[in-house]
């Protein structure tokens, strides 16, 4: 293998495809990146089993072939070189990096050990990049941290009829995203991690649409945008159903001004904190009153502007349920629909009709 790539393109991809790689002891290959040269590229490929980056650079390439290096040593020493060309080449299982002030010596591994990863699905659809981005920030906080069931831990895709619907749950809130997609559009499925969506948001980005495919078993999904492959294992196992828990027939329906609902949440979380996180929301015709109290710190009331069709209500939630979703809205109006104590309530932006956002009360 021999090469010339570009010092800031090399690095990137370098930084992008280290966050893949695994660093178990039993498993020293996939502490490598996977280097490849062919044509007038040079790919990179690295994994944990669970989840694989595969990205190109465009190269100059003399002399075909590939080698794995440790990702710590090869990104760490790309990043502190200052030429703007760098010169690859393979000595066995050694890789030298040479620039004109600089020459040295990597040691390497037999690629044969290297782990083979899907670089491309079967049939899927494409979403433009900045909508994907948005959308899983307006989800990914509300999915479960509790590994006993695994399938809260992810994002529910569901496909259909040109649209994308996310849902993300922990079991006391539930955010539901949908937005447009365009493709080969059978209806889908399936559970994509947390941490998978996160490295996602990450990666893609710009204004080339990301094609989002599967493999023959469904049981990868594989996100694509131009050079760049992210694989990952889907979660086995069937979400909850969610939509018989989006209630119905509200008795009571409250808008108010974000800014100073989120306000607020913070002005009452500082006497809430000690208190299992409580607050109390209580609504009237033309105004919402925020309260909390502790042992420890004492107790407060705040009042904003706020207007009511239906009946006055009186629930108490988590603040920091409310604050979350808040922090994640664009719109200046809030909506919230009110069932009972025992009914999650309806949290809506008012500038996203397909944004919707559950949260349970608390017992009082």
């Amino acid at each position: 293998m021999r090469l010339a790539v570009l010092q800031k393109d090399f690095q990137k991809a370098l930084t992008t495809s280290s966050r893949f790689v695994s660093t178990r002891a039993q498993l020293p290959v996939l502490s490598n990146i996977l280097l490849q040269a062919k044509g007038t590229k040079l790919t990179l490929t690295a994994t944990n089993l669970e989840l694989s980056i595969t990205t190109s650079v465009g190269a100059k390439v003399e002399e075909g072939g590939e080698i794995a290096v440790p990702a710590r040593a090869i990104t760490d020493l790309v990043s502190s070189l200052a030429d703007e060309h760098i010169d690859l080449s393979s000595e066995g299982e050694e890789l030298v990096v040479e620039t004109m002030k600089f020459s040295g010596k990597l040691l390497g591994m037999n690629t044969s050990d290297f782990p083979q990863t899907l670089r491309e699905g079967s049939e899927g659809f494409r979403v433009k990049p900045g909508l994907l981005q948005t959308a899983l920030r307006e989800v990914l906080f509300a999915t479960s941290s509790d590994d006993t069931r695994p399938v809260l831990t992810g994002v529910l895709f569901l496909v259909h009829s040109e649209k994308l619907t996310f849902v993300s749950s922990d079991g006391v809130r539930l955010s539901q995203k949908q937005i447009p997609v365009s493709g080969s559009l059978s209806e889908e499925n399936l559970i994509v991690p947390k941490n998978v969506l996160v490295e996602v948001m990450k990666v893609f980005s710009g204004e080339s649409d990301v094609l989002v495919s599967y493999s023959s078993d469904n049981s990868q999904v594989v996100f694509t945008q131009e050079e760049t492959v992210v694989v990952s294992r889907v979660i086995e196992g069937e979400y909850p159903n969610f939509e018989k828990i989006i209630p119905k027939n509200p008795i009571a329906v409250c808008r108010v001004n974000r800014e100073e609902f989120l306000g607020g949440i913070r002005t009452a979380s500082v006497f809430a904190r000690d208190a299992s996180s409580i607050v109390v929301l209580s609504v009237e015709k033309r105004e919402m009153t925020i309260s909390s109290e502790s042992q420890t710190v004492g107790s407060q009331s705040l009042s904003i502007d706020a207007s009511l069709e239906g009946e006055p209500v009186s629930l108490s939630y988590n603040y920091k349920y409310i604050e979350e979703f808040l922090n994640c809205l664009k719109g200046e109006e809030v909506t919230m629909e009110f069932t009972n104590g025992t009914t999650a309530g309806m949290f809506k932006d008012s500038g996203d009709d397909a944004l919707l956002h559950l949260i349970m009360p608390v017992k009082s």
